[in-house]
């Protein structure tokens, strides 16, 4: 590299060198320049290496670093996890400054720049293991069904294929390691209706063919080979339809012909409704070829929905008409509980939460979970608009019913003062309720749970059942009785009829309305953080009775960031402790009603001022 090159400041800790010491980079023959300018940085005795280098090594420390996030992940262990996370983080920002500064044009002739999804063959699968996640080109199915990326990398989460990349967005960066070796090269892209036997209907099949390019999996090359923006490489790799084919349209063209296609259903809808249906029956028709028509970047998911809209268009077009002659009714259906002191059993439910309430702030017994049962039937009572049980406890006569149980609790109290006891129960309250939010994580997990009951202990819980089970009418109906899911048992996937529990849960989900943040108690959760941290401690001592980590680098991986504080910030500690202490007590006196007693109680704090300095003399003089 020339002398002239803007170098940029950066530092590694030591858990990040030991990680790019295993790369191929500082292993191989890949990138001798990055590989150099890395082995130039200064070394300290804690082990963090820190320098200048160029633009070029800090793209290439950006991939790295993510690899490791990713592989980190994959391996669940928390301390890597942080480690990998704050050194991409780090030098990310780094870079991103560095380009803003433009150190991506003058680093080198050659301007460095990612592969684009537009870059592949437009018939190689683009997927990724959540909307946000890094592209990567798919290869194949595995047996177990999961997603195969052409890269090495393996991942926690099963990578959800999006589609062919034609159909997907050209701009996206693609993975690295996936860009070395994916098929690139132009397709010619045909869609023909398929008659479906016995329904008299027909489907669209896409038809992918590749045209040029590669059609196997490429070499692997070095990792700047695909990150050079040289013009014959962006000449070649343009993804381009066959003259023999639809040409692929632009995004301008696609929304052109989309908005074009909006307003024919809009006009088909007027001519449904208006009984013509010779001219309905024509323009369906033009609709669904121009639909078909379209191609370019994320044309599967335009067409998708232009179909949608058609298809809904036609049916409330045919609703409003049948009921044209009657009555059009100016609300719509709204099944939502309206008073929750109408519900059936709140009222009751109210009234014993508060006294438990009572009980429990008095003779400090932990009867939150008893308490979260009363709540949850209350909810259980109260529906949203879809006539759901408001199981997350958010609609708004839910949380009217809560507010209400726990004011009628400090409204029954007797003034301030005047009973201990009550003053006990007020002073309570709040620990009472953290503990019920905690508890109702357990009674919401049980509950559903139980409705998986296959043989009831007797008529009454039977009776029980039935009724609860009623409640979600609307999950059964989504997830009918004989409703198969498939689960993996054994390594492979089998299929079984749902549970009960499943389908409620399902239904919540896939109606936007989550009602927990896990299918597990606290108890389970406890017990599979302590699995997995047992299970981590067993292989960090295994590499240090093999000599490859030492006792230190085990401690630092087991309680990263962990350490003894010194004399000086323990009293630091201290002092921050009593000052907010000192101004916490402050701030209660100045919310007492009578000026008498909050001079009194002034006066008292000011008096401590010189108790404290004789005593911070006696044990200085001693």
């Amino acid at each position: 590299m020339s002398a002239d090159v803007k170098r940029y400041q950066i530092s590694l800790t030591g858990m990040t060198v030991d990680y790019l010491a295993g790369t191929s980079c500082m292993q191989g023959d890949e990138e001798p320049k990055v590989r150099a300018e890395l082995s130039a940085l200064r070394r300290w005795k804690n082990g963090t290496e820190a320098g200048k280098v160029s633009f070029e090594t800090l793209a290439w420390l950006v991939e790295y670093l993510h690899t490791w996030t990713e592989a980190a992940d994959n391996r669940e262990t928390p301390g890597e996890e942080r480690a990998a996370a704050a050194a991409f983080k780090k030098i990310s920002a780094i870079y991103e400054k560095a380009k803003e500064e433009g150190g991506d044009v003058t680093d080198s002739k050659t301007e460095t720049a990612p592969f684009k999804v537009k870059d592949v063959r437009g018939d190689i699968r683009i997927g990724a293991t959540h909307s946000g996640g890094t592209p990567h080109a798919l290869k194949e199915v595995d047996a177990n069904g999961r997603n195969v990326p052409y890269c090495p990398t393996r991942t926690k989460d099963p990578i959800r294929s999006w589609g062919p990349a034609h159909e997907v967005n050209g701009k996206l960066d693609l993975c690295v390691k996936c860009a070395k070796v994916v098929p690139t090269g132009a397709v010619t892209v045909t869609e023909e209706e398929i008659a479906i036997p016995g329904l008299g209907r027909t489907a669209t099949k896409t038809i992918i063919t590749p045209v040029d390019g590669t059609t196997e999996e490429k070499a692997e090359e070095p990792m700047a080979a695909p990150a050079k923006k040289t013009a014959a490489k962006k000449t070649a790799a343009k993804k381009t339809a066959s003259s023999d084919g639809p040409k692929v349209m632009e995004e301008e063209t696609q929304k052109a012909a989309a908005d074009e296609i909006r307003a024919d259903i809009e006009r088909l809808s007027s001519l449904t409704a208006e009984g013509k249906e010779d001219a309905v029956k024509e323009l369906a028709e033009e609709i669904t070829k121009k639909t078909n028509a379209i191609t370019g970047s994320g044309a599967a998911a335009v067409k998708a929905k232009l179909r949608a809209d058609k298809e809904k268009a036609v049916k409330d077009a045919q609703a409003a008409k049948k009921t044209a002659a009657k009555k059009p009714s100016t609300e719509v259906a709204n099944l939502a509980t309206k008073d929750f002191m109408k519900a059936e059993g709140v009222p009751e439910l109210i009234k014993v939460s508060a006294d438990l309430v009572k009980d429990i702030a008095a003779n400090e017994f932990n009867g939150a979970y008893r308490l979260s049962e009363h709540l949850l039937g209350m909810r259980l009572a109260i529906v949203d608009e879809d006539g759901d049980p408001n199981l997350k406890g958010n609609a708004q006569q839910s949380r009217s019913a809560a507010e209400k149980m726990w004011n009628s609790v400090l409204d029954e109290l007797p003034p301030k003062g005047e009973n201990e006891d009550a003053d006990v129960i007020r002073d309570s309250i709040g620990q009472v309720k953290k503990q019920q939010r905690n508890a109702m994580q357990d009674v919401l997990v049980n509950y559903v749970r139980w409705l998986d009951t296959e043989t009831p202990k007797d008529e009454e819980e039977a009776a029980k059942l039935a009724k609860e089970r009623g409640r979600f009418k609307n999950a059964l109906e989504m997830f009918p009785e004989g409703h198969e899911i498939e689960v993996e048992q054994d390594g492979k996937p089998v299929r079984r009829p749902i549970l009960w529990s499943e389908r409620v849960y399902d239904y919540y989900d896939a109606k936007g309305k989550t009602f927990a943040k896990s299918r597990m108690t606290r108890a389970e959760e406890a017990s599979q953080r302590r699995a997995l941290n047992a299970g981590r401690r067993k292989e960090i001592a295994a590499a240090v009775e093999a000599g490859e980590i030492s006792e230190e680098e085990a401690q630092e991986t087991l309680n990263p960031g962990v350490h003894e504080k010194t004399p000086g910030e323990k009293r630091a500690t201290w002092v921050e402790k009593t000052q907010n202490a000192w101004a916490a007590h402050a701030k209660e006196i100045a919310k007492l009603e009578s000026e008498e007693e909050r001079e009194e109680a002034f006066e008292v704090l000011a008096a401590m001022i010189p108790e404290l300095r004789k005593a911070l003399k006696k044990v200085r003089d001693a």
